[in-house]
């Protein structure tokens, strides 16, 4: 069975198997995304936010902070998870909750996720809340995921911190993730069953996407490079 790129940015494949066409896939390093947690960013460094208040952007130009109509970051009041610190955002969202709530967003640390760049755009079905199943070809931990954020164009490999803890690695936003290029993921563009769901829901559909793709059979077909035999 042969395979695709479907998409180039880089060094980075984007493929498909040619038999199983629609299905994404490639591997990657993986960083670790703290978007979405309460304690993810914090306005005075102490206690320190989860990450580098410098990743959700900066005064008058906050990309990773829930802000009101005059750019203006809102804080946590006693009400929510972590008073005191910023409401971290993620693309994905419950837009049934309003913008200050950090409950509209999906939880780095509670939520397997992965995050795709804002460019180039990997298929014309792609949307927010696409699934797919992620591996760690060194240690043979596995886990469902859900695309639930938007990272820099020409850049892929970044998760949630549970996604990190669900594939066996460290879940610290400013010294986890791995460096290595062992990261397999596979994508489903237009899985999309809604958000928010069950996490029990979304791992059966997301499993069921892969058993129905030819699970680990595919896998070894299309990435040979990796020893699959871990997950059989």
């Amino acid at each position: 069975m042969s395979a695709t790129a479907v998409v180039t940015f880089g060094t980075n494949w984007i493929m498909q198997l040619d038999e199983k066409p629609g299905v994404l896939f490639w591997s990657c390093p993986l960083a670790v995304d703290a978007d979405g947690h309460p304690e993810a960013y914090h306005p005075g460094g102490s206690p320190p936010g989860l990450d580098y208040l410098g990743n959700a952007g900066s005064p008058g130009n906050w990309w990773g902070i829930a802000c009101d109509a005059k750019g203006k970051p809102y804080i946590q009041g006693g009400d929510h998870p972590a008073p005191g610190f910023y409401v971290s955002t993620t693309a994905l969202q419950d837009n049934t909750i309003q913008s200050h709530n950090p409950a509209r967003y999906v939880d780095s640390g509670r939520i397997p996720f992965i995050v795709l760049p804002s460019s180039p755009k990997f298929s014309d079905k792609q949307t927010l809340g696409d699934l797919a199943m992620c591996f760690n070809t060194q240690t043979g931990n596995l886990s469902w995921a859900i695309y639930a954020d938007i990272g820099p164009a020409n850049a892929i490999g970044e998760g949630s911190m549970e996604l990190c803890t669900s594939l066996g690695l460290s879940n610290s936003p400013k010294s986890g993730g791995t460096s290595k290029e062992i990261i397999a993921m596979i994508f489903w563009p237009g899985s999309k069953i809604g958000w928010p769901r069950p996490t029990p829901e979304l791992s059966k559909k997301a499993h069921e996407l892969f058993t129905d793709w030819g699970g680990i059979d595919s896998c070894q077909e299309a990435m040979p490079q990796f020893d699959w035999s871990k997950f059989r």
